[in-house]
């Protein structure tokens, strides 16, 4: 059996090349979306083995608070990703 992942992701080139890379290697995705309260719903029902989650997304809740209410509800590990870089 594959590791399951879910990806959070609000650019759909990056989710989408993020998912053909790792589809490649054999996992599986199991789901994907752009933002935080859609992804809360659709992980405490799929129940991934690992969450990709873009630190900024769209929308009012972004990638760490996103993480920060599903921690308080369920263990999955999780990764951030972020395509933005600063100097601090």
């Amino acid at each position: 059996m594959s590791t399951k992942i879910y990806i959070i992701e609000d650019e759909p080139l990056i989710a989408e090349t993020i998912k053909t890379a790792l589809e490649k290697v054999g996992y599986t995705i199991v789901g994907m979306t752009d933002n935080g309260k859609e992804a809360l719903f659709d992980i405490e029902q799929l129940y991934p083995d690992l969450i990709l989650v873009d630190i900024t997304l769209e929308g009012k809740m972004d990638g760490i608070e996103m993480v920060g209410h599903l921690k308080k509800k369920i263990d999955v590990p999780f990764i951030f990703l972020t395509s933005h870089s600063d100097d601090n």
